[in-house]
């Protein structure tokens, strides 16, 4: 909880300020609904809509009076939050632990009580990469010191696994050749949530195109489910400008 203020009395301090005259003036709630109740169905397109998004991972809602009103007093904080931070576009939500489980995988969102922050221009370089190479190399960030220490992971660095290789090689003590690179030419690409009724469908179709033409060599066929990579649908979608809340296809030429 004491979290939740310093967020709060952070957020008061990003926003405009007031003539010295007037004193402190503490927000009053305005009564409209601000803070989302994040799910698998919603999570996208909260994504979309704010630069910066501000979830917290919480317990289930319990059936204990005092404890249902410390609750509510959380929500209050955030939506006093979300109401001040609302004109520089930074939302907020809640992610409930048993509720949302599937959502709070995708996201990596392990500690309850824990506010988890995802902004559009974090981490610049290293997503700048992913959306270069994706989906042909997988990109992952930790910020778990026990995993770190599994992975032999040094504070911000880079190691590439290599296909059937266990060690990893940290980069760039050995950069790409250009004989490694044969990524270049024309793909199909198709977009489609494997989960999804729709995309299930698309992909049974591609996967029966895919089987009728492995005779073609020079046929790539590149199958990418959006719900795997939910912070790089607005940049899927910005560059190829299609809505990847349905199955889509098209083809894209690699070059340099």
């Amino acid at each position: 909880m004491h979290a939740l203020w310093l967020l709060l009395l952070l957020c008061l301090s990003l926003a405009p300020l007031i003539p010295a005259e007037k004193g402190l003036e503490f927000p009053r709630y305005d009564g409209k609904d601000r803070v989302i109740d994040i799910n698998n169905k919603n999570y996208k397109k909260a994504m979309k809509k704010y630069t910066m998004l501000c979830l917290l991972y919480h317990k289930p809602i319990p059936d204990d009076k005092e404890l249902q009103k410390q609750h509510q007093m959380i929500e209050m904080v955030l939506e006093l939050a979300a109401q001040v931070m609302e004109e520089k576009e930074i939302g907020f939500g809640m992610v409930d632990s048993h509720k949302d489980t599937k959502v709070a995988k995708k996201l990596g969102l392990v500690e309850e009580g824990s506010v988890y922050v995802f902004k559009a221009d974090h981490y610049s370089a290293f997503k700048e990469a992913a959306e270069q190479f994706q989906p042909y190399i997988k990109f992952f960030t930790t910020f778990e010191k026990a995993v770190a220490k599994e992975l032999t992971l040094k504070m911000n660095e880079v190691d590439f696994y290599e296909p059937f290789m266990e060690e990893p090689v940290t980069l760039p003590d050995r950069p790409n050749s250009e004989e490694e690179d044969d990524v270049e030419g024309s793909h199909i690409v198709a977009f489609a949530e494997e989960e999804d009724p729709d995309g299930y469908e698309f992909l049974e179709l591609l996967k029966e195109v895919a089987r009728d033409n492995t005779h073609h060599p020079g046929l790539s066929i590149i199958w990418i489910d959006p719900d795997d990579f939910p912070l790089l649908i607005p940049y899927w979608e910005k560059t190829f400008q299609v809505d990847l809340f349905k199955p889509q296809i098209g083809v894209v030429n690699v070059t340099d």
